[in-house]
Protein backbone atom coordinates (compact mmCIF):
# COMPACT_ATOMS: atom_id res chain seq x y z
CA UNK A 1 0.00 0.00 0.00
CA UNK A 2 1.64 3.14 -1.04
CA UNK A 3 1.94 6.45 1.74
CA UNK A 4 -1.53 8.21 0.25
CA UNK A 5 -3.55 5.67 1.05
CA UNK A 6 -2.18 5.34 4.96
CA UNK A 7 -4.94 7.50 6.64
CA UNK A 8 -7.30 7.51 4.27
CA UNK A 9 -10.28 5.86 6.89
CA UNK A 10 -11.64 8.30 9.27
CA UNK A 11 -10.92 5.62 11.99
CA UNK A 12 -6.95 6.08 11.07
CA UNK A 13 -7.20 9.57 11.20
CA UNK A 14 -8.84 10.47 14.56
CA UNK A 15 -6.44 7.55 15.95
CA UNK A 16 -3.36 9.58 14.40
CA UNK A 17 -3.81 12.23 17.21
CA UNK A 18 -5.17 10.02 20.03
CA UNK A 19 -2.50 7.91 20.26
CA UNK A 20 0.81 10.42 18.66
CA UNK A 21 0.07 13.61 20.05
CA UNK A 22 -2.08 12.68 23.34
CA UNK A 23 -1.74 14.91 25.84
CA UNK A 24 0.87 12.87 28.23
CA UNK A 25 2.57 11.82 25.24
CA UNK A 26 6.22 12.27 24.67
CA UNK A 27 5.27 13.00 20.87
CA UNK A 28 3.41 16.15 22.43
CA UNK A 29 6.38 16.77 24.63
CA UNK A 30 8.52 16.91 21.90
CA UNK A 31 6.30 18.45 19.38
CA UNK A 32 6.33 21.74 22.08
CA UNK A 33 10.41 21.92 21.92
CA UNK A 34 10.13 21.29 17.79
CA UNK A 35 7.32 23.82 17.49
CA UNK A 36 9.89 26.28 19.61
CA UNK A 37 12.53 25.55 16.95
CA UNK A 38 9.81 25.82 13.80
CA UNK A 39 9.24 29.64 15.53
CA UNK A 40 12.93 30.17 15.14
CA UNK A 41 12.78 29.43 11.62
CA UNK A 42 10.09 31.77 10.85
CA UNK A 43 10.52 34.97 13.13
CA UNK A 44 12.08 37.04 10.12
CA UNK A 45 9.11 36.14 7.39
CA UNK A 46 6.38 38.91 7.78
CA UNK A 47 2.63 38.49 8.47
CA UNK A 48 2.14 39.00 4.69
CA UNK A 49 4.11 36.19 3.43
CA UNK A 50 2.20 32.87 1.86
CA UNK A 51 2.61 30.00 3.75
CA UNK A 52 1.32 26.63 2.39
CA UNK A 53 1.50 23.00 4.73
CA UNK A 54 2.04 20.45 2.79
CA UNK A 55 0.60 16.97 4.19
CA UNK A 56 -1.50 18.94 6.79
CA UNK A 57 -2.33 15.66 8.24
CA UNK A 58 -4.79 17.00 11.39
CA UNK A 59 -3.77 20.60 11.53
CA UNK A 60 -1.16 20.40 13.96
CA UNK A 61 1.01 22.45 11.82
CA UNK A 62 -1.11 24.31 10.21
CA UNK A 63 -3.00 25.78 13.38
CA UNK A 64 0.53 26.85 15.31
CA UNK A 65 2.17 28.10 12.37
CA UNK A 66 -1.16 29.70 10.75
CA UNK A 67 -1.84 32.39 12.97
CA UNK A 68 1.46 34.68 12.15
CA UNK A 69 0.38 34.80 8.60
CA UNK A 70 -2.67 36.31 6.44
CA UNK A 71 -2.54 33.58 3.76
CA UNK A 72 -2.66 30.20 4.88
CA UNK A 73 -3.18 26.93 2.95
CA UNK A 74 -3.10 23.75 4.00
CA UNK A 75 -2.82 20.54 1.34
CA UNK A 76 -3.51 16.73 2.22
CA UNK A 77 -4.63 13.71 0.49
CA UNK A 78 -6.80 12.36 3.10
CA UNK A 79 -10.02 13.60 3.12
CA UNK A 80 -10.80 12.37 6.24
CA UNK A 81 -7.80 14.08 8.04
CA UNK A 82 -8.31 17.33 6.03
CA UNK A 83 -11.74 17.76 8.04
CA UNK A 84 -10.43 17.47 10.84
CA UNK A 85 -7.18 19.97 10.20
CA UNK A 86 -10.52 22.51 9.11
CA UNK A 87 -11.70 22.39 12.53
CA UNK A 88 -8.39 23.19 13.69
CA UNK A 89 -7.31 25.76 11.70
CA UNK A 90 -10.53 27.24 10.63
CA UNK A 91 -9.08 30.50 9.07
CA UNK A 92 -6.99 28.05 6.85
CA UNK A 93 -7.74 26.96 2.99
CA UNK A 94 -7.49 23.17 3.18
CA UNK A 95 -7.56 20.93 0.08
CA UNK A 96 -7.77 17.68 -0.77
CA UNK A 97 -5.46 16.26 -3.50
CA UNK A 98 -2.78 14.86 -4.69
CA UNK A 99 -0.05 17.11 -5.68
CA UNK A 100 2.34 14.36 -7.20
CA UNK A 101 -0.29 13.21 -9.78
CA UNK A 102 0.90 13.64 -13.71
CA UNK A 103 -0.59 16.99 -14.69
CA UNK A 104 -1.67 18.45 -11.05
CA UNK A 105 -2.00 22.00 -10.94
CA UNK A 106 0.07 24.04 -8.87
CA UNK A 107 -2.54 26.26 -7.01
CA UNK A 108 -0.11 28.87 -6.05
CA UNK A 109 3.21 29.93 -4.74
CA UNK A 110 4.97 30.49 -1.29
CA UNK A 111 7.11 32.04 0.60
CA UNK A 112 6.91 29.41 3.45
CA UNK A 113 6.27 26.04 3.21
CA UNK A 114 6.20 22.95 5.99
CA UNK A 115 6.56 19.28 5.51
CA UNK A 116 5.87 17.36 8.44
CA UNK A 117 6.30 13.36 9.59
CA UNK A 118 6.05 12.53 5.87
CA UNK A 119 9.14 12.46 3.83
CA UNK A 120 9.87 9.53 6.48
CA UNK A 121 7.73 7.37 6.04
CA UNK A 122 6.54 7.94 2.77
CA UNK A 123 8.43 4.86 -0.30
CA UNK A 124 11.20 6.41 -1.83
CA UNK A 125 9.85 7.43 -5.26
CA UNK A 126 7.00 9.65 -3.68
CA UNK A 127 9.58 11.36 -1.12
CA UNK A 128 11.30 12.68 -4.25
CA UNK A 129 8.07 13.17 -6.15
CA UNK A 130 6.86 15.40 -3.41
CA UNK A 131 9.60 17.45 -3.11
CA UNK A 132 10.15 18.33 -6.38
CA UNK A 133 6.32 19.22 -6.49
CA UNK A 134 6.92 21.37 -3.46
CA UNK A 135 10.38 22.97 -4.95
CA UNK A 136 7.71 24.14 -8.10
CA UNK A 137 5.73 26.20 -5.41
CA UNK A 138 8.59 28.41 -3.91
CA UNK A 139 7.99 31.50 -4.75
CA UNK A 140 12.01 32.42 -4.89
CA UNK A 141 15.19 32.07 -3.82
CA UNK A 142 14.61 33.52 -0.76
CA UNK A 143 11.67 31.19 -0.30
CA UNK A 144 11.80 28.51 2.38
CA UNK A 145 10.98 24.87 2.62
CA UNK A 146 10.97 22.89 5.72
CA UNK A 147 10.52 19.69 6.50
CA UNK A 148 11.57 16.82 9.47
CA UNK A 149 12.86 13.36 9.56
CA UNK A 150 11.87 12.15 12.94
CA UNK A 151 13.23 9.20 12.56
CA UNK A 152 17.04 9.83 12.39
CA UNK A 153 19.24 6.61 12.07
CA UNK A 154 21.89 7.98 14.22
CA UNK A 155 19.76 8.57 17.62
CA UNK A 156 18.32 6.78 20.21
CA UNK A 157 16.20 4.89 17.44
CA UNK A 158 19.65 3.13 16.70
CA UNK A 159 19.16 0.32 18.98
CA UNK A 160 15.62 -0.80 17.63
CA UNK A 161 16.11 0.14 13.83
CA UNK A 162 19.07 -2.50 13.49
CA UNK A 163 17.30 -5.19 13.89
CA UNK A 164 14.18 -4.46 12.14
CA UNK A 165 16.37 -3.47 8.97
CA UNK A 166 18.36 -6.74 9.04
CA UNK A 167 14.49 -8.52 8.86
CA UNK A 168 13.35 -6.00 6.12
CA UNK A 169 17.06 -5.99 3.89
CA UNK A 170 15.96 -2.35 2.70
CA UNK A 171 12.73 -2.63 1.35
CA UNK A 172 10.19 -0.34 2.36
CA UNK A 173 7.62 0.34 5.09
CA UNK A 174 5.09 2.31 5.62
CA UNK A 175 6.41 2.91 9.24
CA UNK A 176 9.27 2.19 11.82
CA UNK A 177 11.43 3.66 8.90
CA UNK A 178 14.58 5.60 9.45
CA UNK A 179 16.69 8.27 7.59
CA UNK A 180 20.02 9.38 7.66
CA UNK A 181 21.17 13.18 7.00
CA UNK A 182 23.18 12.03 4.21
CA UNK A 183 19.91 10.15 2.89
CA UNK A 184 17.59 13.39 3.20
CA UNK A 185 20.54 15.38 1.54
CA UNK A 186 20.33 13.08 -1.68
CA UNK A 187 16.55 13.17 -1.67
CA UNK A 188 16.77 16.78 -1.75
CA UNK A 189 19.54 17.54 -4.19
CA UNK A 190 17.30 14.92 -6.27
CA UNK A 191 14.48 17.03 -6.23
CA UNK A 192 16.59 20.15 -6.91
CA UNK A 193 17.06 21.80 -2.86
CA UNK A 194 19.70 22.74 -1.16
CA UNK A 195 19.66 21.99 2.60
CA UNK A 196 20.76 25.38 3.92
CA UNK A 197 19.67 24.36 7.75
CA UNK A 198 19.32 21.62 10.25
CA UNK A 199 17.40 21.77 14.00
CA UNK A 200 17.53 19.08 15.75
CA UNK A 201 15.44 17.63 19.29
CA UNK A 202 14.58 14.24 20.79
CA UNK A 203 17.18 12.60 23.04
CA UNK A 204 15.67 10.27 25.35
CA UNK A 205 12.69 8.63 23.29
CA UNK A 206 9.25 7.78 24.60
CA UNK A 207 10.64 4.69 26.59
CA UNK A 208 12.99 6.18 28.79
CA UNK A 209 11.25 9.64 29.08
CA UNK A 210 8.90 7.59 30.42
CA UNK A 211 10.92 7.01 34.13
CA UNK A 212 10.92 10.42 34.69
CA UNK A 213 8.66 13.15 35.56
CA UNK A 214 7.37 15.73 32.44
CA UNK A 215 8.51 18.74 33.68
CA UNK A 216 12.24 16.93 34.03
CA UNK A 217 12.10 15.21 30.99
CA UNK A 218 11.05 18.78 28.91
CA UNK A 219 13.89 20.53 30.69
CA UNK A 220 16.58 18.20 29.49
CA UNK A 221 14.83 17.97 25.77
CA UNK A 222 14.99 21.68 25.96
CA UNK A 223 18.58 21.89 27.03
CA UNK A 224 19.50 18.83 24.24
CA UNK A 225 17.98 20.92 21.47
CA UNK A 226 20.10 24.04 22.00
CA UNK A 227 23.17 21.80 22.01
CA UNK A 228 25.39 21.23 19.04
CA UNK A 229 24.87 17.46 19.91
CA UNK A 230 21.00 18.23 18.65
CA UNK A 231 22.23 16.60 15.37
CA UNK A 232 22.38 13.11 17.81
CA UNK A 233 18.11 13.94 17.98
CA UNK A 234 15.87 11.37 16.72
CA UNK A 235 13.76 14.55 14.94
CA UNK A 236 15.67 16.49 12.57
CA UNK A 237 14.42 19.88 11.13
CA UNK A 238 15.83 20.67 7.99
CA UNK A 239 15.56 24.06 5.95
CA UNK A 240 16.27 24.03 1.95
CA UNK A 241 15.92 26.86 -0.70
CA UNK A 242 16.21 26.36 -4.38
CA UNK A 243 19.02 24.91 -5.49
CA UNK A 244 21.73 27.08 -7.00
Amino acid sequence: MSYREHFSGEGAATAYDADEYSQQSYGSLLWAVEAAQLDALLEDFPPDARYLDFACGTGRVVSHVGPRFTDVTGIEISAAMAEIARRRAPDARILVRDITSAGAEIEGCYDVITAFRFVLNAEPELRVAALRALRQRLAGPDAMLIFNNHGNLFSNKLVTALPRLLRSRGTYQPSGNVLTERELRRIADEAGLEIRRVAGAGLLGGRLASRASRTRVERVERRFAASPLSRLGSNQIYVARLRG
